[in-house]
């Protein structure tokens, strides 16, 4: 794929829009691995680092009619893209186990300097849906990331505050 996408973005949209299915082709070979490597920092896991973005160029299949009105596709590409990890994440933190997980993931710095502003916009929603969990779900990750508490250990400290 040439370099030049973005002179040619509009028509290759406009073309999807219309159900062509070589252009689609065209605009996920162009985006793949910029929005793999942008999952894959957040969650990894290679696994379901492609199985989120294979979830994103599916909706972008589905919602193709509305492509041609799209006036920054990269932007709206990367809306999307948060949208699902977002999703991803949330789902993930109601299995008690994923506590531990993230525990480990939010100890890494892996919000440098040299990463691209997507990554710490993400960081952002990110935190934004740990917000919008229960209260009780909130605490208890805070525990397992801030404290480094152990799912007993979590579950014994909640006791006594009951």
């Amino acid at each position: 794929m040439s370099s030049n996408l973005q002179y040619h973005e509009s028509d290759l949209l406009q073309r999807i829009s219309e159900g062509d299915q070589s252009a689609f082709k065209e605009l996920h070979n162009y985006y793949w691995s910029d929005l793999y490597h942008v999952a894959l920092g957040f969650l990894k896991s290679p696994e379901w680092a492609q199985d989120i973005i294979q979830d994103v160029f599916l909706k972008i299949w589905e919602r193709r009619n509305s492509l041609g009105h799209v006036q920054n596709f990269k932007s709206y590409l990367f809306v999307v893209t948060r949208n699902e990890l977002i999703t991803a994440i949330n789902k993930d933190l109601r299995n008690e186990n994923a506590i531990l997980k993230y525990r480990r993931l939010l100890q890494e710095p892996f919000l440098l300097q040299d990463q691209p502003v997507e990554l710490k916009e993400l960081q952002t929603y990110i935190n934004q849906g740990i917000a919008m969990l229960p209260e009780q779900q909130q605490v208890m990750l805070e525990l397992a990331r801030k404290e480094g508490l152990s799912h007993l250990q979590i579950a014994e400290k909640l006791d006594r505050w009951h």
